[in-house]
């Protein structure tokens, strides 16, 4: 070895380095096995080369984001052996099945520096290219790299030169109309969307841009009045706030209008579609606010066999390829991609890329090319940016060299992540601590937690518009991010901030204004009760000192909580004040309502639950109006069927709370403190704290026996200030939140039960060892510097990002992973068998493999089930998730145990919810539910009526009446037979409806005969007397008439279509000043809530005359 270490005569004096860098890669083991087709080593052909080649030589191999690189190895030919020891340890270890291999990040590192070291020329060079609207787009050639092997390539290299099937990747933007260039982007924007769902192609269309069309109704209307798109089914609009938002010259900085578009992928030309989605308003992000909104698009990649089109490691790395090096070019601009990320819509899990727009329509050119980033937080940056200039702003690369570029590339996310900005701090108000609070075991004991002042608190509470000062925020700060609790042992009105090296994720510039602003994500509100999660129930039972006392604790409280919601849902029939907040209470509409318009399609909210609200407001009785009942019975019916699917026990002496840290070392190391802002109504008693009390604490998610611990809660005088949030303790060797499957203190939210039966019954165990898993798989931690040094600073970005977006479109296996581990578990009727830990221990690794950037395949997920999983391959599905539970054993699993004591539960009280809201008369007094209201019917019946007798005493001719009704109603019938054949396709349901409806509205007063009366009375029923065209009196007319004919046969058609006038009719027919209507407009409508006090008052007869006081109301007196 002595002799083969020397240098050979001739050798450059750099290959004394590059043997040394060759002999600390030998220190490194490596045992990640990948497929076979990724590695040379199969190739004999290649080995031989290995083997033979004395210099020029290039080796083959797979970087961490599963793609080949090639780099030269001058004058190393007599190296390659030394990897291999003749004992067979290898650095490249082969593995027993196929011989495979991977390097390890580290590996990768070395062999980067020694290509740089050996002047070899960098091999992801490939151009960018430009693409033009509506012209052909491929991947960029293969061929353009700057050298070729000295041997026939390998089947993947021969792939990376030649893409494949995804070279007809033809991704057409659809292109502008002449004459649309200055037109606003939402203008340009929803004339795509119109145009794609009505398969139009825009570049034929001749559609000048004009002025008007700032007004969303002028140019719906113009739109449809246009020859191309005339008689065409249009998609629903999108919202009025989003339109505005997006035509202000100043928009909000908490809000911005979002931007995305649909990719249905295919690997043949011609496959791939784009849909692009209504704008939406949303809250903002820090790039969109800099940058501006309408410079952002988020471009969702679908495809029929996703899953498989995004395993083939040939497939994804071309598409990474295609998607960095390739400007898009549409909406007059041309858009770089920069991110990708997984969406979280089960169950295929859809990639998400996000492009910038790097110049064009809106954006100022600059004699350099691009613009300087300046150092302000408004207004947003309007001059040409490419993305390079853009990511650095947020990220300062040159600050950051040392970081691994994969966990740089995560972090991206920080600046796209919704936030709503608050208070800009000055430089002096920053206070950063080098170091984290330690344990005398230095273990830090504050991760992701930092302090505040309580006059920055209450300064930030003002600025979210909090009735109450928070104790605590989740936001993001510059590089740091986590949660903030205010210092309760500070005192002055100083503000100020501190951060700490656990909360800042990169080497921030806090120069720039626009990082000093402290972003909040959330802050916490008043708690509630909360649900038992289905993660929880194993470890309750394995921990528990009475198994079966366990089981049927938990179904009691099924039982109890479902009692109690039955009752509450009868009572809330009887009276529309309780009804109202019933619907509140019950359903997730209203925080969704608020961030965009009310939601109509056609007559109608979006959902049932707007829908219930929106009649009931109306004046319509549940207990009466059949279709009002049945949307109440569905509404209770599929709530109930959720709790019996996610098996959702409401524990009402529990809760979820934000974990934070004692920063003043007060409490013990296995003591806990909350108290509660207002009295916590447990089912038992009202509470303001759990001082004195054992509970349980875990967070989700959780697989381990030790997720669930119990600890004291205690009652601290000095953290008595601090609401709503669970304090764990900053003593002891380890934090608590790491003993609950690995949390820390940066947003996680703690489960706290004190229900004693469930507390006193369970006994705590110790964290279980963590298995290895190098063999398997290591953390990537090549820096950023690596490329820098590679590829230079000017040209580092778009390899990293190729990288980067091969690594991030590969599938993700937590989800298979933790449905495997729940069939084993379930399977094994344990949590605590070696197997089941170890994939329990695996899930902690995968939930963080975006940021430590390991390769995890199906060749090393089906390795690891065969040697640490207990070598079960293919489970079946436990009975609980299969629904195939006939019987119940004696040693049933838990979960199967719940899930048939609850399908009875959930059965019997849906049965008498169904039979007493639809009682028969005489039945507790209440009537039977009917289709029929004559209060609908009375508007065309009225008008009809008066009309004969005007007729008949003028002694004018009346059959204009007559062709009038005749007319209307062959409308009306061509709009039911439009209905049915529209829901009878595969369709949305809401881009089934919309088309009706706007034929439904378009239907015009038409009378054949030609008269003077006849004229005068189309003229009148035409004509608009209101600024509101659905609230006119024809349209009144058109909707009773629509349900006096259809209210039997077509219920959901005449309610779809004609929903919003019937409301109004029934509104007005309120005889008493209680049950007049009073209008109020849409953005007003979206922030009402039902008064729960005032409604309890309501139920206790204590609130029936004019609502307050006198000694307390402001009357007016003149």
């Amino acid at each position: 070895m002595e002799e083969q270490q020397k240098p050979k005569r001739g050798v450059h004096a750099n290959d004394i380095n590059s043997r040394t860098i060759l002999r600390t890669i030998d220190q490194i083991p490596v045992r990640i096995r990948t497929s076979r087709s990724a590695s040379p080593m199969n190739n004999p052909r290649t080995r031989d080369n290995r083997n033979s080649q004395a210099s020029g030589m290039t080796s083959s191999y797979p970087d961490p984001a599963g793609m080949s690189q090639k780099h030269h190895l001058a004058h190393h030919g007599d190296m390659s052996n030394e990897s291999v020891s003749q004992g067979g340890q290898s650095d490249l270890e082969l593995s027993s099945d196929d011989g495979g291999y991977s390097p390890t990040s580290s590996l990768i590192d070395a062999m980067e520096e020694l290509a740089v070291q050996c002047n070899c020329p960098p091999t992801q060079d490939g151009e960018t290219h430009i693409v033009h609207e509506l012209a052909y787009k491929e991947l960029p050639a293969m061929q353009d790299l700057n050298h070729h092997p000295p041997f026939p390539p390998t089947r993947e290299n021969q792939n990376r030169r030649n893409p494949g099937s995804i070279s007809n990747f033809d991704l057409l933007w659809p292109k502008c109309p002449i004459g649309m260039e200055n037109a606003p982007m939402i203008v340009k924007w929803e004339l795509h969307r119109v145009a794609l769902y009505c398969s139009i192609n825009t570049a034929a269309v001749s559609l000048p841009y004009q002025a008007s069309w700032k007004d969303q109704d002028t140019f719906w209307e113009n739109l449809q009045q246009h020859e191309s798109f005339r008689e065409k089914a249009f998609p629903q609009r999108c919202s009025a706030q989003a339109w505005l938002e997006s035509i202000s010259q100043e928009p909000k900085p908490q809000s911005s209008v979002i931007w995305k578009a649909k990719v249905c992928m295919g690997t043949q030309k011609g496959d791939q579609k784009i849909e692009l989605e209504p704008p939406v308003l949303e809250i903002s992000s820090r790039l969109r606010r800099k940058f501006g909104s309408d410079r952002f698009i988020e471009l969702q990649l679908l495809s029929g066999s996703l899953s498989k089109f995004f395993r083939d490691d040939d497939l994804r790395q071309s598409l990474a390829r295609w998607l960095v090096h390739t400007r898009q070019a549409f909406l007059h601009r041309e858009w770089a991609a920069f991110f990708v990320q997984d969406c979280n819509i089960a169950p295929t899990f859809p990639k998400r890329v996000f492009l910038f727009a790097e110049r064009g329509y809106g954006l100022i050119p600059s004699r350099k090319g691009e613009h300087a980033v300046t150092r302000t937080v408004a207004p947003a940056i309007r001059g040409e940016c490419n993305r390079f200039n853009m990511l650095n702003w947020l990220l300062q690369f040159d600050r950051n060299t040392d970081q691994p570029y994969m966990k740089l590339f995560h972090r991206i996310q920080l600046g796209l992540s919704k936030a709503t900005p608050t208070v800009v701090l000055a430089e002096h108000q920053m206070r950063n601590h080098r170091a984290d609070i330690l344990s005398p075991k230095g273990v830090v004991m504050n991760d992701g937690i930092g302090r505040l002042s309580p006059s920055l608190m209450r300064e930030v509470g003002n600025a979210l518009g909090l009735e109450r000062i928070p104790s605590v925020i989740q936001g993001r700060i510059g590089s740091a991010k986590g949660l903030w609790i205010t210092d309760m042992a500070s005192v002055g009105d100083e503000k100020w901030i501190e951060t700490y090296s656990s909360q800042r994720k990169w080497v921030c510039d806090w120069s720039d204004p626009a990082h000093r602003t402290l972003e909040v994500v959330i802050s916490p509100s008043e708690l509630q009760p909360a649900n038992l999660n289905l993660q929880f129930v194993p470890i309750l039972e394995a921990r528990a000192i009475d198994k079966e006392l366990m089981r049927k604790t938990i179904v009691q409280h099924m039982a109890v909580q479902l009692r109690s919601d039955l009752e509450r849902a009868k009572n809330a029939m009887k009276q529309p004040e309780q009804f109202r907040k019933w619907v509140h209470d019950t359903s997730y509409t209203a925080s969704e309502r608020s961030q965009g318009d009310s939601g109509f399609v056609g007559g109608l909210p979006k959902d049932f639950a707007d829908i219930m609200n929106f009649l009931v407001d109306g004046g319509f009785d549940p207990l009466k109006l059949q279709f009002l009942n049945e949307l109440v019975f569905k509404h209770q019916r599929k709530r109930w069927e959720r709790i019996e699917d996610k098996l959702n026990v409401k524990v009402g002496q529990s809760t979820y709370a934000f974990m934070t840290v004692d920063f003043q070392k007060v409490l013990a190391a296995d003591e806990v403190h909350l108290c509660f802002s207002s009295s916590f109504n447990d089912g038992t008693r009202e509470l303001h704290d759990l001082g004195g009390m054992d509970v349980l604490v875990s967070r989700c998610p959780a697989h381990l026996p030790s997720d669930i611990q119990k600890v004291k809660a205690v009652f601290k005088l000095e953290l008595r200030h601090l609401k709503d949030i669970i304090i764990f303790p900053c003593t002891g060797d380890e934090p608590l939140a790491q003993r609950l499957s690995g949390g820390d203190y940066d947003g996680d939210r703690a489960w706290i039960c004190w229900d004693p039966d469930m507390v006193n019954n369970f006994k705590s165990v110790d964290v279980p060892p963590k298995p290895s898993f190098e063999r398997y798989f290591l953390p990537n931690t090549r820096q950023l510097q690596n490329f820098i040094s590679r590829h230079g600073k000017k040209d580092f970005l778009d390899p990293l990002l190729e990288k980067a977006f091969a690594f991030h479109l590969a599938p993700t296996f937590i989800g298979i992973c933790t449905s495997h581990k729940e069939k084993l578990a379930y399977h094994k009727n344990s949590i605590s068998e070696e197997s089941v830990i170890n994939l329990s221990w695996l899930l902690s690794d995968l939930v963080d493999q975006e940021k430590s950037a390991f390769v995890f395949n199906q060749d090393i997920w089906r390795q690891i089930m065969k040697e640490m999983g207990g070598g079960m391959l293919n489970l079946a599905p436990p009975a609980y998730k299969s629904n195939t539970i006939r019987y119940l054993p004696k040693t049933c699993h838990v979960i199967d145990y719940l899930k048939v004591n609850f399908s009875k539960i959930i059965g019997d009280g849906l049965a008498d919810f169904g039979k007493h809201i639809t009682a028969k008369d005489g039945d507790d007094s209440v009537p039977r539910p009917t289709t029929f209201d004559p209060d609908l019917t009375d508007y065309w019946n009225s008008f009809e009526r008066e009309a004969e007798e005007l007729m008949t005493e003028n002694l004018l001719p009346s059959t204009w009446l007559s062709e009038l009704r005749s007319n209307l109603m062959l409308d009306i019938e061509a709009c039911v037979s439009l209905w049915l054949k529209s829901m009878s396709s595969n369709r949305p349901y809401i881009d089934k409806a919309v088309p009706v409806c706007d034929s439904w509205h378009k239907i015009a007063p038409k009378v054949n005969c030609e008269s003077v009366v006849a004229s005068t009375v189309v003229w009148s029923l035409s004509r608009q007397p209101f600024p509101q065209p659905d609230l006119d009196i024809w349209q009144m007319l058109k909707a009773s008439l629509t349900f006096k004919s259809y209210h039997r046969r077509c219920p959901w058609f005449v309610w779809q279509v004609s929903g919003r006038q019937l409301q109004f009719i029934k509104s007005s027919k309120g005889e008493t000043s209680a049950k007049r209507p009073i209008p109020i407009v849409g953005n007003m409508y979206r922030i009402l809530r039902p008064d729960g006090k005032r409604i309890t008052k309501l139920e206790m007869g204590q609130d029936r005359g004019s609502g307050r006081d006198s000694k307390d109301a402001d009357i007016l007196d003149f």
